[in-house]
Formats: structure tokens, sequence, C-alpha cells
């Protein structure tokens, strides 16, 4: 029998037939929709703030974005990558499309000002 004709798509759903006999309801409450929505929020909120702590690191110093082994092994660039958890090549990255797009700055720019005017 090859392994196609052995599997099965159902295999990895959970059984719910006895839940309700057995606790009384469904094991699980929360629907998957609920579960992508705080997933996305989640991820949403994560960028927000990566794209604010990395723009106003660019703000003080665009220098810190340089792609070169000085700027690697600097205390500032270090205290970055601590701070977002990114690698070297993606701080640089966002740095790079940061410079490209000077649209993209004028949006950052309007979007943390009017929020540092709100607090």
């Amino acid at each position: 029998m090859s392994a196609l004709a052995a599997f099965d798509s159902d295999d990895d759903e959970h059984d719910d037939t006895y839940d309700v006999a057995d606790v009384g309801g469904t094991v699980d409450g929360l629907t998957a929709a609920t579960d992508a929505e705080a997933d996305t929020d989640i991820r949403t909120r994560r960028a927000e703030d990566l794209d604010m702590t990395l723009f106003q690191a660019y703000k003080a110093n665009p220098a810190l974005f340089a792609r070169d082994s000085a700027t690697r092994r600097s205390q500032p660039r270090a205290s970055l990558k601590r701070e977002t958890g990114m690698t070297d090549e993606a701080i640089e990255g966002w740095g790079v499309m940061l410079a490209r797009d000077p649209k993209r700055l004028a949006k950052l720019e309007d979007r943390f000002t009017m929020a540092a005017a709100w607090t």
C-alpha cells in the first residue's frame, strides 16, 4: 500500500465525540478565529513597537544603521540589537528601506509625532 493511500487527512483533527459526556462541554472553548485575531493583534503591536524603537534610533543617529564592521561592534548597535531582538542584517535592512523611501520616513514621522503629542 502506498503512503498516499494510507494517508488520512482527518487524522490530525481532535476527536470531540466524547467531550460533552466526559467533561460536560467542549474541551476547547476558544475558536480558531479568536486565536488568529489575537495573534494578529500581538504581531501588529510588536511591529509598531519595533518601528518606534528603530525610528527613534534612526532620528537620533542614522549612522547606527551603517553596514560596516565598526558599527556592528559598537555599543549603541549592541544595545539596539538587545532592545529589538533583531540581527545586524535586519537592522541595516530597516535603515536601507527608510533611506530609499522618503514616503515611509514621512509616514513614520507623522505617526510617531502624533503619538508623542497624545501622550
